[in-house]
């Protein structure tokens, strides 16, 4: 009988509870360097666009990769209804690439 009410509680609290959604993106942001500049899909380039398309999907979280700390800054400008956790790579603070998580502030 035990069990029967146990299981029967179960049943009642997981469909009791609505599904949220979860927005979930990531993006390789390509490191900044001289030579896709030279190219003409340098950071500053790429850059305005990143922050487009992450304000247009409007995730909860999203990744990054490759990412140095003028990166990071840049895209905590353009947007900034977002911040993040992370540090870089080779000093466990701001020097090398970042795998850095953006969160939107406001969810």
């Amino acid at each position: 009988m035990k069990r029967l009410f146990t299981l029967a509680l179960s049943l009642v609290a997981v469909l009791g509870v609505q599904a949220q959604e979860l927005l979930v993106g990531t993006y390789n942001v390509r490191y900044q360097n001289e030579s896709d500049a030279k190219q003409g899909n340098g950071w500053s380039q790429r850059c305005p666009v990143i922050c487009e398309i992450l304000s247009y999907e409007s995730p909860d979280i999203f990744g990054t990769q490759e990412a140095k700390v003028g990166q990071i800054h840049d895209l905590l400008k353009g947007l900034p209804e977002y911040d993040y956790i992370g540090v870089a790579r080779d000093d466990g603070r701001e020097e090398g690439e970042y795998s850095a998580i953006f969160y939107h502030k406001g969810r």
